[in-house]
């Protein structure tokens, strides 16, 4: 009886020690400072302020994405995207292709969209926006979001 007693008592310790379910590690907000930071929840969309006026061939900017409340490492499907609208009664529309992340967007239209899958605390970079063809526009829109769902 004795070990019978042990085993039960061992048992006991264990079912208490290990919590049958752990609760999921979440993501702090960024430290990093050195860059401006987007805060991203699911479903958002956020605008963001372009460093520089858009004219015919600009840098963009960097900035960094900050997923906290996610757990740690879930990677998201960021999509960056670039809009503007064309004058009324312009003849030749405006088309802008932008660079982010060392990849040329270069849809036919009034907006470019990059999805990159990206973590807790990843950069993005705009690293350069310019007018493919037409009549430079006065205002851009960059608007950043992430999917529901993890990459």
């Amino acid at each position: 009886m004795t070990s019978l007693t042990r085993i039960v008592a061992i048992l006991a310790i264990l079912l208490v020690a290990v919590p049958a379910g752990a609760d999921a590690e979440l993501n702090e907000p960024c430290t990093q400072t050195n860059l401006p930071i987007v805060t991203l929840t699911e479903g958002q969309s956020v605008d963001v302020d372009t460093p520089i006026p858009f004219v015919t061939d600009s840098v963009g900017g960097q900035f960094r994405i900050d997923l906290t409340g996610l757990e740690v490492d879930t990677k998201k499907t960021v999509s960056v995207k670039l809009s503007w609208t064309n004058a009324a009664g312009v003849v030749e529309a405006s088309d802008y292709d932008m660079e982010v992340n060392g990849t040329t967007y270069n849809e036919v239209g009034a907006t470019e969209t990059a999805s990159l899958s990206m973590g807790h605390c990843k950069v993005v970079d705009v690293s350069r926006v310019y007018a493919f063809t037409g009549v430079p526009v006065d205002e851009l829109t960059l608007d950043v979001s992430i999917s529901s769902w993890s990459f």
